[in-house]
Parts: C-alpha cells; structure tokens; sequence
C-alpha cells in the first residue's frame, strides 16, 4: 500500500484512497492512478468484470454441453408403451420415444388365460410395416382384431388375466422386441367378442 502524502494538504483536497495522493475533494476517480473513490463503484468494477467473466463462460458452456451430450449418448431409441384403451373395435396404446433415434411398433396381438391368441392389425393398415415413432415424440396407435376362429365367448369371460404384446423394433436391432403390456380383462371382453361372433356357428 503506497505511504500517505506527507505534508498539509491543501484546502478543498483529500486523499486518494489507494495511493494517498492529495485530489480534489470532489473528485470520484483519482488523477494519479486512475482508482476510483467510491466504495460502491470499486466493488461494481469488480462484479463488472466478474458479471462478464461468467456471461462468457455460460455461453461457452451452452455451446458445448450438447456437443459433449451427443458425444456420450449412445445412439439409441428408448421406446415406452402403455395401455390407453378399449373399444368394442379397436384397442390403443400410447408409444414414447425418449431417445435419441427413430424407434418402430410392427404389430400387437391379445391373449388372455382362457382364450387364444388374438392378432391386432393396426387401425386402417393391414401390412405389418412399422409405424416410426420419432425422437422426443409420443404417439397413440390404435389397433383392431383379426377374426380369429375357435374362441369360445363363454369361456373368455372367465378370464382373469390378459395382455397385449407390442412387437417393436429398436434403432440398430436386427430382430423384434416383444413388450408386454398387463390389460383388465374386462376392458376387452367386448373387442374379444366383437371379433369372435362372425366365426362362431349359431345353436
């Protein structure tokens, strides 16, 4: 710290309050080495200078934090599945991609305890292509029944438990995955019936 001027100062003057150098009292800056004289304006300069220091480092950072993430995250699509609901003719899931890639729903099919296996073709479709479900995305697809013969409507109502099983392919996989997905038997006694009716001969 510079040594205090020695010496009277002279009328109307004060010292610098870094390098003790006589300035006027007035003065907010001194004339010998530029700091300033208000507490409030030395610490501004400094959380100024600080302030600036850290608006650069978060736009660098939000520069490369996507860059690293995507350098990190595998490529993949993460492909989730719930029941949504059930109709006389038609059954829906809902299908969510939190990946970073397209994932694929290629079929479904419906079985239960005491009936056998129900094919689902998808609503208005009849190929078994896959309906893409994009990154970030989330959609419902809505399935309807193949008429399957040898379901007998009085023993599926004693059902107590049925499933849906969603055939999906994953980004980078050769081969079908198979979801499976717990449904009140309840809800789809009606779709059961409903595809069955045609293919049972009357009494």
């Amino acid at each position: 710290m510079a040594e205090p001027h020695l010496g009277t100062l002279p009328e109307g003057t004060k010292h610098c309050r870094v390098c003790a150098e006589p300035i006027n009292r007035l003065a907010t800056k001194c004339i010998h080495c530029g700091s300033e004289q208000s507490v409030w304006r030395q610490r501004m300069g400094l959380s100024s200078t600080v302030l600036s220091l850290l608006v650069a480092l978060i736009a660098v950072l939000t520069a490369a934090i996507p860059v690293i993430v995507n350098a990190i995250t595998p490529d993949s699509s993460r492909l989730t599945l719930a029941f949504t609901e059930a109709t006389g003719s038609l059954i829906g899931i809902v299908v969510f991609n939190s990946g970073n890639r397209p994932g694929g729903v290629i079929g479904a099919d419906l079985a239960g305890d005491t009936f056998p296996i129900l094919a689902l073709n998808r609503e208005g479709v009849t190929s078994q292509a896959s309906y893409i479900v994009d990154p970030g995305k989330g959609v419902q697809i809505n399935f309807t029944p193949v008429p399957t013969p040898g379901i007998n409507v009085d023993e599926m109502y004693k059902a107590k438990t049925c499933k849906m099983t969603i055939y999906v392919t994953e980004f980078g996989e050769t081969k079908p995955d198979e979801r499976d997905i717990p449904v009140d038997c309840r809800q789809v006694f009606g779709l059961i019936a409903g595809s069955a009716k045609p293919l049972i001969a009357p009494d």
